[in-house]
């Protein structure tokens, strides 16, 4: 159980796998997370908490997904490079195999920027493809993070069903 009143929420995290490896001193865990809003929160903390979520969304893997499912990453504010510095484009990432099922995919380490000269994150692919959906779900199993990408854990993360209010 989890309450994270940053961002008003209760959460409740089912962990299914958990495994630690040595030699590159990181970690995996794999689990099922429901959230609950926090209904004790006053009508003051919530412009608050909203400004937070936002703040949250922003630099999450989330909206990373979201904008690369809809060809939108320039204009929501990322960049993707490759290890030379090559700008990457939506057509030499992503695979569509219908309206439904789209896969990232490259032969070597991806850089993700934010509207920085700096990298917020590395994905190094473990799967030769990675499944993600348009709620900004992915196959978690299929890429190993790095960066500030990496650092965001259970309670960085938001529920699929969030979207920015305007």
């Amino acid at each position: 159980l989890i309450d994270n009143r940053g961002l008003g929420y209760k959460i409740t995290y089912y962990l299914d796998k958990f495994e630690y490896y040595k030699n590159s001193k990181s970690f995996f865990y794999k689990g099922n997370i429901i959230f609950n809003e926090d209904l004790l929160t006053i009508e003051v903390q919530k412009q608050s908490i909203e400004r937070r979520r936002r703040a949250t969304y922003l630099v999450s893997r989330m909206h990373f997904f979201r904008a690369l499912w809809a060809n939108d990453l320039k204009s929501a504010g990322f960049i993707v490079k490759n290890p030379l510095g090559r700008n990457l484009n939506y057509k030499d990432i992503v695979i569509q195999e219908d309206s439904r099922r789209k896969f990232l995919k490259y032969p070597e380490n991806l850089d993700i920027f934010y509207y920085t000269k700096l990298p917020i994150g590395q994905i190094t692919f473990l799967k030769e493809r990675v499944y993600f959906d348009n709620s900004g779900y992915f196959d978690s199993l299929g890429i190993s993070w790095e960066g500030e990408f990496a650092s965001q854990r259970i309670g960085d993360l938001l529920p699929y069903d969030y979207y920015i209010k305007e």
